[in-house]
């Protein structure tokens, strides 16, 4: 079971496109290294575990914002936004990815009595995992654990997944009364809906040049409106938001291609090569030719 990175494709909902392991096994195992992906915004249906390895990362999940550091991580919930950002130089994480029939089929026991209490709560959408909460402790474990045995393929492997994943969907089952926040508001819920649709149209349609009417249009909402739930939700106007996408779509081509700075540029929507390359400095602190050179990483076993 290959690890893989993460991804940026979405569909017309802005639901992250990606087959998660097979449709009998339906789990994902991701070694992200911040020097090269980006983990921006997105959700998808499935269940999400993360595990900090090394470094410290700003996730931010909802409206929500936390730091976690290494030996941290969380829990997020079906049809969640969210996104990570790198603290630190080296910043790696462990991300397991899973739909809960994993566990069970969607008309067995398990599925009702374990999955159903996660997914319809709508209060719940995600915990941050830390070792100085004992049953959090043993779910970290067990996520690491979990992510090994998706790397490594040992004998069982698969029986072992689906253990430690149960085990870590039924601590959260089990502590979940005392998690839950004040539910989401529908306005909220709507705001976020919509940016989803949004977010949707730019990764589709990044490439291409795009106005805010463009993005208002694809949620069938007016400008004002788009502004306005860009702030409440991202907390970053439209404009920021495309241009961040196209920076980071960029340095994956950089570190991936050996396509040249100008066939970058183009791909990723800027018209003007120099420009592209001012906004890709004030991004991320380095010219893209230095960032090319530089973005070779050391090799890490993920522990």
């Amino acid at each position: 079971m290959a690890l893989s990175v993460s991804t940026d494709l979405t569909d017309s909902s802005g639901r992250e496109l990606l087959e998660y392991g097979t449709p009998d096994f339906p789990a994902a195992f991701f070694y992200d290294d911040f020097r090269i992906v980006s983990v921006a915004w997105h959700w998808h249906d499935e269940l999400e575990l993360n595990y900090v390895l090394e470094g410290s990362e700003q996730v931010t999940i909802g409206r929500d914002s936390f730091v976690l550091r290494a030996g941290e991580g969380y829990f997020c919930n079906s049809g969640i936004l969210h996104k990570a950002d790198a603290l630190s130089e080296i910043c790696l994480q462990k991300c397991i990815v899973f739909h809960p029939r994993l566990i069970g089929e969607e008309s067995s026991l398990y599925y009702h009595k374990y999955a159903i209490p996660l997914l319809e709560n709508a209060a719940l959408t995600y915990v941050r995992l830390t070792p100085e909460i004992p049953w959090q402790q043993e779910a970290l474990s067990r996520i690491h654990d979990a992510w090994n045995a998706g790397r490594d393929e040992p004998e069982g492997f698969e029986m072992t997944i689906r253990y430690l994943l149960g085990q870590v969907m039924l601590s959260v089952v089990s502590n979940k009364d005392s998690l839950s926040a004040p539910a989401r508001g529908s306005m909220q819920i709507r705001s976020e809906n919509r940016v989803k649709k949004m977010i949707a149209y730019i990764e589709s349609n990044y490439a291409s040049q795009v106005t805010i009417g463009d993005i208002a249009s694809s949620a069938d909402i007016s400008v004002s409106e788009c502004l306005r739930c860009f702030r409440s939700v991202l907390k970053v106007t439209p404009v920021k938001f495309l241009n961040q996408y196209r920076i980071d779509k960029a340095a994956s081509l950089l570190h991936d291609s050996e396509l040249s700075i100008g066939e970058i540029a183009e791909r990723c929507g800027f018209d003007d090569a120099s420009y592209f390359t001012r906004s890709f400095k004030k991004a991320r602190g380095c010219s893209p030719s230095l960032f090319r050179s530089n973005r070779k990483p050391e090799d890490h076993d993920g522990g």
